[in-house]
């Protein structure tokens, strides 16, 4: 969490600083400062190496009078509305000065800042008091002087001497000297006077800056130093694994920055992608305002997740604050994102959006109409193609295409499709527009006629075996018309590894894997025109070791092979063969590069995925990975999962439900998260051991508990009382905040 710095102290700092730079600039300087020295100053600066040891001890001397005469009972007693000031300690009172320093210290006090002046004004060193303070004080001690100095004193001892002084003064000049005493009170008592005066009145001074200057600072805090910054609103990321059972929580976290002293309100508005996600698999409030009362800073917006057997790939619903009052908007858009598949386990993973936040690289490489040029294309701050920067890029003219070269592969595997010839290559901007499906996403269009004679390919370097036992494929794709043609092919001639959408005018999809007798699993659609101009989301999936065709209730999830659309099963049976072949060449979509023209799809696509292992297994999320903005990530006791990682924004890590959150059982650690959220209503448990803590990588730990919640370090419960004692003990380097029930634990 963020920590606001203390301005304790630090008050006085920008006077200081102000009257330095006035100084040098001179706007402080009066017109008499470019007159001469007077002769006492002059004479006195001339004498300051000889009388050095003398001024001190008479200095010594007269501030121990003066601290005796304070000190007296009802010397210099408040009045009732003045609070009781204790005297200052010759330490206090700086009387470690030099001769050249209390000559200075004249200087300064009769105002004279020639050259000569200066190099003794810049010796003195004034501890407790400011530039501005001697500046503003001055006014307030000469009229207190003027009011209580005795007649006959001199202009100079008026101007610059206390009330006490100028009495100590007139009782130590014996009677009828007159101008002698004058002088002598010029030459000696002044400097004394003056320096004590200084001193002393420095001690008053900061005994008035406490009632003046201090109130002042006190105004200047609360208009500079201390004052908040302005309440800005800004809602997190959202990420949650979704399940074959059970509820868990989608949830975003609403920050409120700057001043929360009163109370606060903005609305919020989640939409999804047609044909996704539904309110129905996300239960909860999809519209709605979040209240803040005085002090909170942090609310949630909790949505409830059912589990499912749908085949889907990650799905994501997004979220825009609106209508803030008693604040304004930071980060008003966010994403909250469904994991089904792990990218971290993938053969390569192609996508119009970042499928990956851990790595820093480009979407697409895009060829533009205009003059061939290249340039690489990114995302935006939410994760989604970035689309401005692709149509700066290409152009917003009619004539202007934007042609994709290359499409990087988002699994770390750099596992590229690539398209080298210009005759070849798909569209993503045609007429200076964005590309796009039914559903309103990014897409990459093949064999629809944009780029000339319909052959439009890509390929990659793959991976070659012989010995697969699982595929899982996902295309989301939309059909751009109705010829035979490939989807995609991982495989050769003969041990093919390829779909079909459609295979035939009639519409049908095909799955062929290794074009075995009986292998090859077709669906035909009852209205094949259907499939055109409609976004869909595909998933191709073979299990070897599975037994059969799968069972309903499993929404054939666990047959031998079969087709999935848009999460539900299309086609399935038990005709696989034991294990599988892939070769070094992966293609979409077409199967040979242009020796047939009849395998070219026409389709657009916006994702292709590949799962290949040798066992009998799924790409399900092992990783629980933010991004570099503020995240909430779900935890619900997900046995696999062996990595949670916030990636370094204010990142809070959620228990959903009850839950055992034992951080020592992940290989991959909890790292760069800065709140442990439990306090959920519901008995939760926490296992942390002095490792776990050392590799989150954080200084700072928020743990929320549930009075019922328990805490294990190393296995033995610790009671909540004493947590943060004992964490602290464990995990040196770490500042711990526990929090029960919304009530911090000291």
């Amino acid at each position: 969490m963020r920590t606001t710095e203390s301005t304790t102290g630090m008050a006085h700092r920008p006077a200081q600083g102000h009257a330095r730079r006035r100084r040098r600039d001179g706007e402080d300087t009066p017109a008499s400062a470019t007159e001469s020295p007077s002769s006492e100053v002059a004479d006195a600066i001339d004498a300051s190496e000889s009388t050095a040891d003398a001024a001190a001890g008479d200095l010594l001397e007269e501030w121990t009078v003066a601290a005796s005469a304070d000190a007296a009972p009802g010397a210099g007693a408040p009045g009732p509305d003045q609070p009781a000031q204790s005297s200052p300690s010759l330490i206090e009172a700086g009387i470690g000065l030099s001769a050249v320093g209390l000559i200075g210290a004249i200087a300064i006090g009769t105002g004279v800042k020639s050259e000569r002046d200066r190099t003794a004004m810049e010796k003195v060193t004034w501890p407790h008091t400011t530039d501005r303070t001697t500046e503003k004080t001055t006014d307030r001690t000469t009229d207190r002087t003027t009011d209580k100095v005795p007649a006959g004193t001199g202009d100079r001892t008026t101007d610059r001497t206390t009330d006490r002084t100028t009495d100590r003064t007139t009782d130590k000049a014996p009677a009828g000297t007159g101008d002698k005493t004058t002088d002598k009170t010029t030459d000696k008592t002044t400097d004394k006077t003056t320096d004590k005066t200084t001193d002393k009145t420095t001690d008053k001074t900061t005994d008035k800056t406490t009632d003046k200057t201090t109130d002042k600072t006190t105004d200047k805090t609360t208009d500079k130093t201390a004052t908040l910054d302005p309440t800005t609103f800004s809602v997190s990321e959202a990420h949650v694994i979704e399940a074959n059972e059970g509820t868990r929580e989608l949830v975003f976290l609403v920050r409120r920055s700057g001043d929360t002293s009163k109370s606060g309100q903005v609305g919020y508005t989640l939409e999804a992608n047609a044909g996704t996600l539904s309110k129905e698999e996300l239960g909860g409030a999809w519209q709605g305002v979040v209240a803040f009362k005085p002090g909170e800073s942090q609310q949630f917006i909790r949505l409830s997740l059912k589990g499912d057997h749908l085949r889907e790939a990650d799905e994501q619903v997004f979220i825009k604050l609106h209508a803030p009052q008693g604040g304004t908007l930071a980060r008003s858009e966010a994403t909250g994102t469904i994991h089904e598949v792990d990218v971290h386990r993938l053969q390569a993973a192609y996508g119009l959006r970042d499928l990956n936040s851990e790595l820093d690289g480009a979407a697409i490489r895009v060829r533009r109409s205009s003059d061939s040029k290249e340039q690489d294309i990114g995302f935006d701050v939410y994760g989604q193609l970035n689309v401005k920067q692709l149509e700066d890029f290409v152009g917003r003219g009619t004539e202007a295409k934007g042609y994709v070269t290359r499409w990087y592969d988002q699994s770390g595997h750099q596992r590229d499709l690539m398209s080298s010839l210009p005759a070849e290559q798909g569209v993503i901007v045609d007429g200076g527009k964005l590309v796009t499906q039914a559903d309103g996403s990014a897409a990459i269009s093949f064999n629809a006629g944009r780029n000339g004679k319909n052959s439009d390919t890509m390929a990659a370097l793959g991976e070659s075996a012989s010995d697969w036992r699982s595929v899982v494929i996902h295309a989301k794709v939309q059909s751009e018309g109705r010829a035979r043609g490939v989807l995609f092919n991982l495989g050769g001639n003969g041990d093919r590894l390829q779909a079909f959408y459609p295979f035939s005018p009639d519409g049908t999809y095909s799955f062929d894997v290794m074009n075995g007798a009986g292998s090859r699993l077709d669906w035909r659609p009852e209205k094949p025109e259907a499939l055109t101009d409609v976004a869909n989301h595909l998933v191709f999936e073979a299990h070897s070791d599975n037994p059969g065709a799968g069972t309903p209730e499993l929404n054939h999830t666990d047959a031998r092979q079969a087709i999935f659309q848009n999460g539900r099963k299309l086609a399935s049976d038990g005709s696989l063969p034991h294990q599988f072949s892939t070769t070094e060449q992966w293609k979409l979509p077409s199967t040979d590069g242009g020796n047939n023209d009849g395998t070219f799809q026409q389709v657009m696509y916006n994702e292709f995925l590949v799962y290949l292992a040798k066992d009998n297994s799924t790409p399900s999320p092992q990783n629980l990975i933010g991004s570099v903005q503020d995240d909430v990530l779900t935890y619900s006791g997900e046995k696999d999962l062996k990595r949670i990682d916030g990636l370094a924004g204010q990142d809070t890590l959620y228990v959903s439900g009850t839950a055992t959150l034992d951080m020592s059982l992940m290989d991959g650690g909890v790292k760069h998260v800065e709140q442990l959220w439990l306090q959920n209503g519901q008995a939760n448990t926490l296992r942390v051991t002095g490792a776990a803590l050392s590799a989150m990588g954080e200084k700072m730990l928020t743990i929320r508990l549930d009075a019922d919640d328990r805490v294990e370090i190393d296995r033995v419960a610790v009671p909540l009382d004493s947590l943060e004692a004992r964490l602290n003990q464990l995990s040196p380097t770490m500042q711990f905040h526990v929090i029960v029930g919304g009530e911090a634990v000291i």
